[in-house]
């Protein structure tokens, strides 16, 4: 069993998610839809584009880019940049406000 809150984000790749904390890596043998649905008595987890949730407090930092997107550098060992999709950047400004200073 993973704590929940070592979560840093979860990517689709290949018909499994891949799970990654700040240090490590698991593998999670269902689809992103069962555990997107897992998570979501959680609020910390957001789903930012199709293939990728990410934990909100695992943020290290938001890079906008152009046309209105933006980068998420999460606090994993790699400092992984993840694309937030066009669709999400509107949701993630309303709910969470932590887009709209830029």
């Amino acid at each position: 069993m993973l704590d929940i809150n070592q979560i840093v984000f979860a990517k689709s790749q290949e018909g499994f998610v891949k799970i990654v904390t700040k240090d490590s890596s698991f593998l999670f043998r269902k689809s992103m839809k069962n555990l997107e649905d897992k998570l979501q008595d959680f609020p910390q987890f957001y789903r930012v584009q199709k293939s990728y949730i990410v934990n909100l407090q695992s943020i290290y930092e938001v890079i906008p880019w152009f046309k209105s997107t933006y980068w998420l550098v999460m606090n994993d060992v790699n400092k992984t940049r993840i694309s937030v999709s066009k669709s999400q950047v509107k949701e993630l400004k309303k709910d969470f406000g932590f887009l709209i200073t830029i």
